[in-house]
């Protein structure tokens, strides 16, 4: 059985250990995303449709995705639009932003302007698909090799 002061320093060496893990995803999150970035690019470049076409390696798919979201840029603007218009919006005073993502959505497609107080933002990335297939095998294998 070990002492409190080592059981105390055992504590302060997981937590640095933690802290330098956090910091190393983080950063590895970031080189992640930028590459994603410049590879979405590359595949709308190359003629790839974001939704509409993949590429595959092996077992996985990789499938470029654009996503269009809701940006409430004035809230008290859009509320009083969202009451006179499409109460089914709002749940009390709280915005139904699942809703709201559809009706943008809805809109940009028929071309038809925004409501009040709303804008939108695109997010783009790679879905991968079979990857979760393709980690398990990578995890056998490691712990194989331990």
């Amino acid at each position: 059985m070990s002492g409190l002061s080592e059981d105390l320093r055992e504590l302060g060496r997981l937590k640095k250990i933690e802290k330098i893990l956090t910091r190393r995803k983080s950063e590895a999150g970031r080189r992640r995303k930028a590459f994603e970035r410049h590879l979405y690019d590359r595949m709308v470049e190359e003629g790839f449709r974001p939704g509409d076409s993949s590429i595959r390696l092996g077992e996985l798919q990789y499938v470029p995705v654009k996503t269009t979201y809701s940006a409430v840029q004035d809230r008290q603007a859009f509320i009083a639009w969202a009451r006179e218009n499409d109460a089914g919006l709002l749940e009390s005073e709280r915005i139904r932003e699942s809703e709201l993502n559809r009706v943008v959505n809805e809109r940009i497609h028929n071309n038809q302007p925004l409501p009040p107080g709303i804008g939108s933002y695109d997010e783009t990335y790679i879905s991968t698909r079979g990857i979760n297939k393709q980690t398990k095998h990578e995890e056998d294998d490691h712990d194989e090799g331990e």
